[in-house]
């Protein structure tokens, strides 16, 4: 059972849930583009739960945390149009921002 970590969604009629919904979903597992999501059949709403990131440190980052909601420490070390470079002083991580996903970040040089 998934219980520290995201999964990819796909619902091509869009999905009517809320931050912190706890959800069942019924569908199709799949691979896209290197990402493993479901094709949604089904979605039913079952409760609510606080929505709480895992504090991960920058050297534990990798597939294990793939499409997870996490929180690092440190310092922005450089900035690009769609991500930007964190260090905690002994290792680096580009955090992507997706484009389309409405995430507004303000980051300035």
């Amino acid at each position: 059972m998934w219980k520290d970590y995201g999964l990819m969604i796909y619902s091509p009629g869009g999905l009517d849930v809320k931050e912190g919904d706890i959800v069942m979903v019924e569908g199709r597992v799949k691979e896209y583009y290197g990402t493993t999501e479901i094709v949604v059949f089904k979605i039913e709403t079952m409760g609510k739960k606080k929505v709480e990131p895992l504090s991960v440190e920058i050297k534990d980052i990798g597939e294990r945390f793939e499409e997870a909601l996490v929180s690092i420490e440190g310092i922005v070390k450089r900035i690009e149009k769609y991500s930007f470079v964190v260090s905690d002083g002994k290792e680096t991580v580009r955090i992507y921002i997706k484009k389309g996903t409405g995430i507004k970040v303000n980051l300035k040089k």
